[in-house]
């Protein structure tokens, strides 16, 4: 089995892996503005780039750019909880005790990014329960 790379020409970056019984790269690709290297297993297109015909190792994220990136993506994903539990916050629909459980557990989504500052990863989070005692309306 052989491991082609395919480069994009212009920036030097892995654009996908393949993997093939051909040595002949023709069918690798056909495109402009790439090309077809063999590798081993330890280049990754996460890893490594092209750069002056050698293969160079691309900087790992710091510990505070990957913090910025989890921290981005769960308060994607708490927004995300809250605008589905809007219905919630204006229903007549609730009992006083079902409001004030969907009312706690929005407060918990709300506060999630205050309690995971030093986050680097969204599997480091508790997620809260939403309240099961009533489906949102259809």
């Amino acid at each position: 089995m052989t491991i082609f790379a395919v480069v994009n020409d212009t920036n030097g970056m892995i654009d996908r892996i393949v993997m093939s019984e051909e040595l002949d790269i023709s069918h690798v690709t056909n495109r402009a503005g790439e090309s077809a290297i063999v590798v081993d297993s330890t280049i990754s297109p996460l890893l490594h780039k092209r750069e002056g015909g050698e293969w160079v190792a691309l900087p790992l994220p710091t510990v505070g750019e990957m913090n910025a990136v989890a921290l981005q993506e769960l308060r994607a994903m708490r927004n995300t909880a809250l605008s589905r539990s809007d219905w919630a916050e204006h229903s007549t629909r609730l009992t006083s005790s079902e409001a004030a459980a969907w009312a706690a557990y929005r407060a918990l989504l709300f506060d999630l990014p205050d309690q995971y500052p030093n986050i680097l990863s969204l599997d480091e989070v508790t997620w809260p329960l939403a309240p099961s005692s009533h489906p949102k309306p259809e």
